[in-house]
């Protein structure tokens, strides 16, 4: 069931009703996730149960049974990475790599006794399993989501405003605007394989479809947990706008590079080694970042030139930081993700030895074409979307000025959603991984 579809909305109502009505809150949802999760695939809910009560009990049991824990959480995510198991309904290991990832965390976590409160049951099965965030993250840290529980009161008038603002704002950019440039550009560059026609346009209006897909999610789970009374942290903040290869990835998928950062770079040495073991670190980090998305060449070769770049970026830190940086590294972002959204090694090199202009004539021919209007306006949306955003969901309940300026984002954004978006079962980009 997709976060888009019109039987989630359904879902989300009765959902929010039945918490609104019940002080067993996190009981009932718990028992929503499952069943949000159970319309996938039941084996997905034993597989969920069966992760959660092994952590569970690891929270009470010594360092060994929990490190056994650690290992087999570890051992299900690369089998399930390496289809092992083809006969299996895809849908059954739905949200495995987000929750996986947030067992290894809670353990951890609770082995270290950073944690205020000692989740019981419900508690660990809700943490690793919202329906919100259970199939494209975020990845949260244990302790912003338990801190959170034991205030929870029900929803108030204002979490149902800001709550429906996040997720129209979501909304919008999803189906409006996602969709449409995965239907302009993703056909044309690797459906019609029609290669010589492949302009650097269709390359940057992709780096914005990857953008704008995980960052309407983000914001859509946002909005989610809003209505629940709960703060569900951003995903995605202005990645494009950094003028470095290490700041772009502290903005971008922000909870898996904090992931990354706390479980893997920091354990391996990463702030207390030598320049030579930072670096080791550093690559192991990325060689994670990449399996962790799919044990493929493809994705290995991805997290090689990412390790390259923020390595340059790390060690050569008086390289030039000015605005002409910026495009340098869109236009190296935006060769990258044809590695990470086509598993043809064929096709891409063929996309991306047709997208570099040969000659000054035909530099000219792409950055004059009609698509640079395109760009051009993406570019607009991108740098115009926060200034709006910020004053779209801003906590105005009660005041008559700024409640008739959000009426008319809303109306207009509504207007949108109907005449170019609509209701789907198409899935975030991340739910692929």
């Amino acid at each position: 069931m997709s976060l888009i579809s019109f039987h989630f909305l359904v879902f989300l109502i009765i959902v929010l009703i039945g918490y609104n009505l019940t002080p067993k809150k996190i009981e009932l949802l718990a028992l929503a996730s499952l069943i949000f999760l159970g319309l996938y695939s039941l084996l997905g809910v034993v597989m969920l149960v069966g992760i959660s009560l092994l952590v569970h009990l690891s929270l009470k049991k010594a360092k060994n049974f929990k490190r056994l824990s650690i290992l087999a959480i570890i051992s299900c995510l690369v089998l399930v990475r390496l289809a092992l198991f083809p006969e299996i309904n895809e849908f059954a290991f739905v949200g495995l790599s987000y929750y996986g990832l947030k067992s290894i965390a809670l353990i951890v976590k609770a082995n270290k006794t950073e944690l205020e409160l000692r989740p019981n049951f419900y508690q660990t099965l809700y943490y690793l399993g919202s329906f919100k965030t259970i199939t494209s993250g975020p990845i949260h840290s244990p302790q912003f989501i338990l801190n959170q529980l034991p205030n929870l009161k029900g929803s108030t008038i204002n979490d149902i405003i800001l709550g429906a603002k996040h997720i129209i704002w979501g909304l919008f950019f999803k189906l409006v605007i996602a969709n449409n440039l995965s239907m302009f550009v993703l056909d044309q560059l690797y459906q019609h394989h029609d290669y010589s026609s492949i302009n650097i346009n269709y390359l940057f209006i992709q780096s914005f479809f990857v953008y704008f897909d995980f960052y309407a999610y983000s914001i859509l789970a946002i909005g989610i947990g809003r209505l629940f009374g709960f703060e569900i942290m951003k995903n995605f903040d202005r990645p494009y706008s950094q003028l470095s290869f290490v700041n772009f990835w502290r903005h971008w998928h922000i909870s898996l590079s904090e992931w990354l950062r706390d479980f893997i770079y920091i354990p391996l040495g990463g702030k207390k080694s030598s320049l030579y073991g930072i670096n080791i670190a550093v690559f192991l980090t990325f060689l994670v970042s990449g399996l962790w998305h799919a044990i493929s060449l493809n994705f290995i070769i991805w997290c090689l030139i990412h390790f390259i770049l923020y390595s340059v970026d790390k060690n050569f830190e008086k390289l030039s930081n000015t605005p002409i940086r910026l495009f340098i590294n869109f236009y190296i972002l935006s060769l990258t993700w044809v590695i990470f959204l086509q598993a043809d090694l064929t096709i891409v090199i063929e996309v991306l030895v047709k997208s570099i202009p040969s000659t000054f004539q035909e530099l000219g021919f792409m950055l004059f074409s009609p698509l640079t209007l395109i760009t051009i306006l993406l570019v607009l949306i991108y740098y115009t979307e926060p200034f709006i955003f910020r004053h779209y969901v801003r906590d105005s309940y009660g005041s008559l000025k700024h409640s008739v300026s959000e009426y008319l984002i809303s109306t207009c954004l509504l207007v949108c959603l109907v005449l170019y978006g609509g209701l789907s079962n198409q899935q975030f980009l991340y739910f692929n991984y």
